[in-house]
């Protein structure tokens, strides 16, 4: 008995910004204040990313404005994509929200307390009494860790429904006076949306086979990623040196994972890549020998929607479900996040 993800779905706000829009604010935010912002906004350039979607405007997102108004808007527009992203799921898994055991909410990028699956259970018909695991401090990695659970709950109680709703608003994080470099990196990355999945444990469905899970935190690495919370809210903290962290300690534990399974990366069929960033890709990519064919669809989501935080694992599935891989394939699905911590996944397609 393990869990098969049988549908994903995703939601994103209604502004989109390019590249252009992106550079011509970064010079009109930090001009004169960054003496060498030319070099970020060739970042933009060079990132890959064409396009994303983000919670609000550009002019109202680069005013300086309160934590607390900053949070309200973000208990305000989380619910509703988080709704859209969740309904769409159901939808396609032909599922009613009453018949979920196990409903994993996933953000990183606001509080609200009661958390979002209570306004869901609300808003949306789940039962009163399905199971509830609201996860917060994740971060980026929370995605692919919460399809480890969803297997868990199936092994524990012989089946079961467990909804994955992830939402992330990182561009409501956005300091416009911070003009440290991860503040800046960041407005070049990440992009705001919602994404879900939904897992079944019963057996004979048609979708990506949950088979193995494995947690790893690298020592002595706590100040590598994550979230600084001052008076005017979040600060994001992301260090120079993840990707040689990764090229050192994340790639050898990968192969490890996989060689318990009688498989090498080559062997992978379909790759689930969280991009954290285009150096980190480009880390991964090259020790593991990936090209854009292997990368697709990690790619894809890149391009269109960058840095989604913990819910890009989520929307890379969604790509995955348009055009799935052959039958019987074995995948990894990958991601980072504050710990620093690595999150694997060994995933089957199954017809």
């Amino acid at each position: 008995m393990t869990a098969t993800i049988v549908a994903a779905a995703s939601a994103f706000p209604e502004t989109v910004v390019g590249k252009d829009e992106v550079v011509a604010s970064l010079r009109k935010v930090f001009g004169g204040r960054v003496r060498d912002l030319e070099t970020y906004c060739a970042m933009v350039d060079h990132s890959g990313i064409e396009r994303r979607h983000l919670a609000l405007p550009v002019e109202e997102l680069v005013r300086p404005r309160p934590f607390g108004q900053r949070n309200s808007d973000y208990a305000r527009l989380s619910r509703g994509l988080a709704e859209e992203a969740a309904g769409a799921c159901l939808t396609r898994a032909g599922v009613a929200a009453s018949d979920v055991d196990l409903l994993i909410t996933l953000s990183c990028t606001g509080f609200t307390i009661p958390a979002i699956d209570a306004h869901l259970i609300n808003r949306m018909g789940f039962r009163r009494d399905v199971d509830r695991l609201p996860v917060t401090e994740m971060g980026c990695a929370a995605g692919a860790w919460s399809l480890g659970r969803a297997r868990e709950r199936a092994l524990a109680v012989g089946g079961g429904l467990t909804l994955v709703v992830s939402v992330e608003l990182p561009g409501l994080t956005f300091q416009p006076g911070d003009v440290a470099p991860a503040n800046l990196v960041s407005s070049v990355l990440f992009g705001d949306g919602a994404a879900a999945v939904l897992a079944d444990g019963r057996s004979g469905k048609r979708g990506f086979r949950v088979l193995d899970s494995r947690s790893v935190l690298f020592p002595e690495s706590t100040g590598l990623m994550g979230f600084d919370l001052d008076e005017d809210g979040f600060h994001i903290v992301l260090d120079r040196k993840i990707p040689f962290v990764i090229a050192r300690e994340a790639l050898p534990r990968m192969r490890e994972f996989l060689a318990g399974h009688d498989l090498r990366p080559q062997d992978a069929g379909f790759w689930v890549v969280h991009p954290g960033g285009k150096r980190i890709l480009d880390a991964i990519a090259a020790a593991l020998e990936l090209g854009p064919r292997e990368l697709g669809p990690t790619l894809a989501v890149w391009s269109e929607r960058g840095n989604l935080s913990s819910a890009t694992v989520l929307a890379v599935l969604e790509k995955l479900f348009e055009n799935p891989p052959a039958a019987g394939s074995r995948g990894l699905a990958i991601a980072f996040g504050p710990g620093f911590c690595m999150e694997m996944v060994l995933l089957e397609w199954v017809e």
